[in-house]
This record gives C-alpha cells, sequence and structure tokens, in this order.
C-alpha cells in the first residue's frame, strides 16, 4: 500500500499529528495542486517525474479517504 508519509515529509512531521479534520483539508488542497501540476506539466515532465506525481496523487486519495472514515466515527 502506497502511504502519504513515504512522500510528503511535511505530511509524515507534522500534518499528520494534525486532527483529521486538519490533515484533510492539507490532503485536500494537495491533492489539487498535484494534479494541476500534472495536468499543466505534463509533456515537460520526464517518466519517472510523472510517476512519482502519480504515486503521490494515489497515496493522498488513499490517505483522504482514510481521514473521511476516521471523521464520520
Amino acid at each position: 500500500m502506497i502511504r502519504l508519509e513515504d512522500y510528503d515529509p511535511l505530511y509524515k512531521s507534522t500534518i499528520s499529528q494534525l486532527p483529521a479534520e486538519q490533515s484533510l483539508w492539507y490532503c485536500t488542497r494537495q491533492l489539487d495542486k498535484l494534479q494541476m501540476m500534472l495536468m499543466n506539466n505534463s509533456n515537460l515532465l520526464d517518466t519517472q517525474l510523472k510517476e512519482n506525481l502519480r504515486k503521490m496523487i494515489e497515496a493522498t486519495q488513499a490517505e483522504i479517504s482514510r481521514l473521511e472514515r476516521l471523521k464520520q466515527k
């Protein structure tokens, strides 16, 4: 399983320690930024960088799902 902590040092060290609602806010904004970066710069990025961005997007989406489940409890 891809974990956001493996790709985002700020999330690992700080954001993950915050309440779920604040972490969710961060992840949602981060996801928007990553998707825009990939869309707007796709032709400029090499294959490895594109793959890393896709993995980060996937990890962020998984973390958003996890946080939404926590928030509902």
